[in-house]
């Protein structure tokens, strides 16, 4: 099972993503991340088994003692040629702000603790990607992730023409400096694409 922890976004910045994700779906078909609810990745887990309740109430516990802040988004992005999922990736990227990488750090060091119980991916092309797995049961950590709202990815077997002229689209948006306020994480049990929020922890 897999679980991750999520950023929600304001309704504005979730309107906008959403918009582009129906697009997306009328031009290509089901792609990956299409059907995904709007979010920031803070971590992703696959677990042998489900953690325990004792497990949560202590992240609980830590969450709630972190004060809320704003992070602002950057401009529309693509990775191109997304490794994990042979395709390129549509996102906003946010500004990268220490509090967010503090966030991500909390987060990381409770579930560092869960990692025996974790099938760990080690056959990244990048070797820091796969220290940090070992590490920490998540490839992204620290300098190497970069905070952002996925909007979907386009199947490389896609027609070439019509998805250049769409990500010619996308990245002329003007989304610079679009708040998000930062004052609570979800918690999501992933089975393929379906996502179901098991828990949401508010900060201070």
């Amino acid at each position: 099972m897999k679980i991750a922890i999520f950023i929600e976004p304001s309704n504005e910045i979730n309107k906008k993503i959403i918009k582009w994700k129906k697009l997306i779906k009328r031009s290509f078909g089901n792609q990956k991340y299409s059907n995904h609810p709007v979010h920031l990745t803070l971590a992703v887990y696959k677990f042998k088994k489900r953690p325990t309740n004792f497990f949560y109430n202590s992240l609980k516990k830590d969450i709630s003692i972190i004060k809320k802040f704003n992070i602002y988004l950057s401009k529309a992005n693509v990775f191109y040629n997304d490794e994990l999922i042979n395709g390129n990736t549509l996102y906003f990227s946010v500004k990268k702000k220490q509090k967010i990488f503090n966030l991500q750090k909390k987060i990381i060091l409770n579930f560092k603790n869960l990692r025996k119980n974790m099938i760990i991916k080690r056959n990244f092309k990048n070797l820091k990607l796969n220290k940090n797995s070992l590490n920490y049961g998540f490839p992204f950590v620290g300098k190497i992730w970069i905070p952002h709202l996925t909007v979907s990815s386009i199947s490389l077997s896609s027609d070439k023409n019509k998805m250049s002229k769409l990500i010619e689209d996308f990245l002329s948006q003007k989304i610079h400096n679009k708040k998000i306020k930062v004052n609570k994480i979800s918690i999501w049990k992933i089975n393929g694409d379906r996502h179901k929020k098991i828990y949401s922890f508010s900060m201070q």
